[in-house]
């Protein structure tokens, strides 16, 4: 038997060894140093003891220039502190949940795997009735057996179509919890990776040597990229060349559509987009340009898509065609486009 490493802390844990790892990543009396007093403090009072506990008193003067910056240190120290207690908890939720979903699908499984036993039992001790019901007949009454086998035959095709009936019905019910399940996991999921940091969407614009050649015959050209999902929004990337003198210039935009999470969003789109252009060779050679939709939120654009697809945001006049071509930015006839959004 052996005690918990925070027994100084409060932790009156006392067991095997070989389960003290265990314990000790779900032990509750971990201790931390405060940044500001350096007093140890459990590790989930920190931000209670920051708010009231402390005995640093927190600065309200205007810094010196040669005094250092303690109190806004503090304050992204407590900011950070509180980010990461946010993420802690919701890690714990969510595999709490997971755990729950996977005890699910256990239970699922075991309750499928004792009906077929249950129902493999009844179809052997009916055929072995019948076997010797049909040894009994056999032996007296030549017509009563015949109308016997008869019955038995059909009572058996009822079994078997029973069997084949009842399977379906729990293959279909297990597979519509198991759509559940994943559905659930990936909302979870989904939520979960807005604390992840930014998300990017790559498009690689093929042929275009003749884009640009039907650019130039129509006096513009619009192509749009495939749809996909981003923090649950349902985008897709389109450029748009525009004949102007001699030149086509390039326009990098980015839509949104009608998707299957738009209720359980936030409205209007608040998010930070960069738009890029990638060079295959250098990446210092980049060229991008930002719009930060919170800046605009009357705008149509980033507002929830009712019945149809909203039109286009994001970078125009990006560069012109025949500056990527001669600036070495297409490859094997194939253009290299990004969009990087920011949570």
């Amino acid at each position: 038997q052996v005690a918990c490493w925070n027994v100084l802390h409060g932790c009156d844990f006392v067991g095997p060894a070989a389960n003290l790892l265990n314990h000790y990543k779900d032990c509750e009396f971990h201790a931390v140093s405060c940044p500001r007093c350096r007093t140890s403090v459990l590790r989930s009072n920190i931000v209670v003891h920051c708010r009231t506990g402390c005995s640093a008193a927190p600065r309200n003067q205007p810094l010196s220039p040669g005094e250092p910056a303690t109190g806004q240190l503090d304050g992204i120290e407590r900011a950070r502190l509180e980010v990461k207690e946010a993420l802690a908890k919701i890690s714990d939720d969510l595999m709490a949940m997971q755990t729950s979903l996977n005890q699910c699908c256990q239970d699922v499984r075991a309750e499928g795997a004792r009906f077929k036993l249950q129902l493999e039992t009844q179809a052997s001790g009916f055929t072995a009735k019948c076997d010797t019901l049909t040894e009994l007949c056999n032996s007296s009454f030549a017509k009563e057996r015949e109308l016997l086998q008869q019955v038995i035959a059909a009572m058996r095709d009822t079994v078997a179509d029973s069997r084949v009936e009842i399977t379906q019905h729990v293959s279909m019910e297990v597979a519509e919890l198991s759509d559940k399940v994943l559905a659930s996991t990936g909302l979870v999921s989904q939520n979960v990776l807005g604390f992840c940091g930014p998300k990017t969407l790559h498009w690689y614009v093929e042929d275009w040597a003749g884009i640009m050649r039907e650019a130039r015959t129509k006096g513009g050209l619009y192509v749009e990229g495939t749809t996909r999902y981003i923090y649950g929004y349902k985008v897709s990337q389109h450029i748009q060349l525009r004949k102007e003198a001699r030149v086509l210039r390039l326009d990098c935009l980015l839509r949104i559509h009608p998707g299957e999470n738009d209720s359980q969003l936030d409205w209007p789109f608040r998010n930070t987009c960069v738009f890029g252009i990638v060079h295959p060779k250098d990446n210092l050679k980049t060229i991008s340009g930002r719009i930060d939709a919170r800046v605009y939120p009357e705008y149509s654009v980033f507002q929830r898509p009712r019945g149809s697809k909203n039109l286009g945001f994001g970078a125009p006049s990006l560069s012109t065609a025949e500056s990527l071509v001669s600036g070495g930015f297409v490859q094997n006839d194939t253009l290299h486009l990004f969009v990087q959004v920011e949570p």
